[in-house]
C-alpha cells in the first residue's frame, strides 16, 4: 500500500485499533469499507469516508491523512486518541467524591446535580443500566490485604432496580447502601431475609467498631452493587 491507505492503515495499527471495530467506530461495515481500503482491494477513499474519520477522531492531522505532511496527531497526545478512538467502548459515569455525599442524597434524582458532579472513566464498556462512581470514605472495608476497599478508593457501582429487591439477593456481594438517614456506606451484604425486609451488612475490618448489622430495605433509597474498584498510586 501506498499514499493515503497506508496512512490510514498505520493510524489504526499505531493507536492499537483492530480494522473492525475501526470501521463500526466511523458507522460502517467492516468488509464494505475497510477491507477496500487497507485490505486487498484497495481502492482510494472517498469524501464521506474521511470526513467520519477526521470527524469522529479530531485529534488525527489532517494534512498528515491527506498529504503525509506533519505528525500523525495534533498536539493532543497518543494517550488521548486512544481514549477518543475507544470511546464508544468506555463507560462514564458521573463521580460522588467523599464531600459531595451530603448532596447526593438531597439531589441524586436531579439532573442539574448529577451533571455538575466530575466524570469517573471506565476502562471497559459496560452495558444498560445507571451506573455511579463513589469515593469510598473510610476503612470499615480495610482488611489489611490487597483485595481490600480503602479510604479514597473510586468504586464504579450499577443501580439494582428497586423491582429486584423483593427477590433473594445474590450474595456475598459488595454493596453501596444509598440510606434515607445513614447516608451513603459500601458494605458487604452477606444475607437477605426476604420475608423481614432486612439485609446483614459486613465489614470486612475486623475491629471492634465494625460490627455487622441488619438494615431495612424500606429505608434504602437505591442499592448500587460493585462493578470495579480504582485506586489512586500515593507517592
Amino acid at each position: 500500500m501506498t499514499g493515503i491507505n497506508d496512512r490510514i492503515d498505520k493510524l489504526i495499527r499505531a493507536l492499537g485499533y483492530n480494522k473492525t471495530k475501526f470501521a463500526h467506530a466511523l458507522g460502517y461495515n467492516y468488509n464494505t469499507i475497510i477491507e477496500s481500503i487497507v485490505g486487498k482491494r484497495q481502492s482510494k477513499p472517498g469524501f464521506d469516508f474521511l470526513n467520519a474519520l477526521l470527524t469522529t477522531f479530531p485529534s488525527v492531522n489532517a494534512d498528515w491523512l491527506m498529504r503525509g505532511e506533519g505528525e500523525m496527531l495534533k498536539e493532543k497526545s497518543k494517550a488521548t486518541e486512544r481514549y477518543l478512538l475507544h470511546k464508544q467502548e468506555v463507560t462514564k459515569v458521573p463521580l460522588i467524591g467523599q464531600y459531595a455525599y451530603a448532596g447526593y442524597l438531597r439531589g441524586f434524582g436531579d439532573v442539574g446535580f448529577m451533571d455538575s458532579q466530575p466524570l469517573y472513566y471506565s476502562n471497559r464498556h459496560y452495558g444498560s443500566g445507571t451506573y455511579v462512581a463513589f469515593e469510598i470514605r473510610g476503612d470499615s472495608m480495610h482488611d489489611g490485604t490487597d483485595l481490600s476497599i480503602i479510604d479514597g478508593d473510586i468504586v464504579m457501582c450499577k443501580a439494582l432496580p428497586h423491582e429486584n429487591w423483593i427477590n433473594k439477593l445474590h450474595v456475598p456481594k459488595v454493596f453501596v447502601i444509598i440510606h434515607k438517614t445513614e447516608g451513603i456506606t459500601c458494605k458487604e451484604v452477606i444475607a437477605h431475609n426476604v420475608e423481614s425486609g432486612e439485609i446483614t451488612c459486613h465489614s470486612w475490618n475486623s475491629d471492634p467498631e465494625y460490627f455487622d448489622f441488619t438494615v431495612k430495605l424500606q429505608d434504602v433509597i437505591q442499592l448500587f452493587y460493585l462493578k470495579e474498584i480504582s485506586r489512586k498510586v500515593k507517592n
